[in-house]
């Protein structure tokens, strides 16, 4: 291969490079979503680690009027139990409710869930910020290998 051709192979990569990671993004989105939800909202943990909090009474579904705040009939959430941690899958409104913007080599994940700023002001604004061990395992196991990937096939 000429230098001349390898240039401009190179300009297409730096050119489209960003395009190119916001499609790795938006095709492992559940994948990234899963990073807070299941890594971090799951274990009990906001952005910066802490805990969110823990049930201090028992919530038994079967006890509870199985009609959600909406008036339909709900077959969502599990039981919460007194000691047991907040995990935000009682109605599953925060769980299901994360969309991410990407531009400009910035990633922003946020909730659009009804009650979010209600739990934010509740809990700290950090409450769905991705740690910085889900950062990396963002960067190495999708971002990384997927750009390598892309580069490997232009070049």
């Amino acid at each position: 291969m000429l230098i001349s051709e390898f240039k401009k192979k190179l300009e297409y990569a730096s050119s489209n490079i960003d395009d190119e990671a916001g499609r790795i993004i938006a095709n492992n989105q559940n994948e990234i979503y899963d990073l807070i939800r299941k890594n971090q909202l799951a274990n009990n943990e906001m952005g910066d680690g802490r805990s969110i909090g823990y049930y201090a009474n028992d919530y038994i579904k079967s006890r509870i009027n199985p009609i959600s705040y909406s008036g339909v009939l709900s077959n969502y959430g599990f039981d919460k139990l007194k000691g047991s941690p907040y995990n935000f899958r009682w109605t599953d409104g925060v769980w299901n409710n994360f969309l991410h913007k990407y531009s400009n080599f910035e990633l922003e994940i946020f909730n659009i869930d009804k009650k979010i700023d209600k739990l934010k002001d509740e809990y700290g604004s950090n409450l769905i910020e991705m740690q910085p061990e889900n950062q990396e395992i963002l960067r190495n196991e999708y971002i990384y290998p997927n750009i390598t990937k892309w580069l490997k096939e232009i070049l």
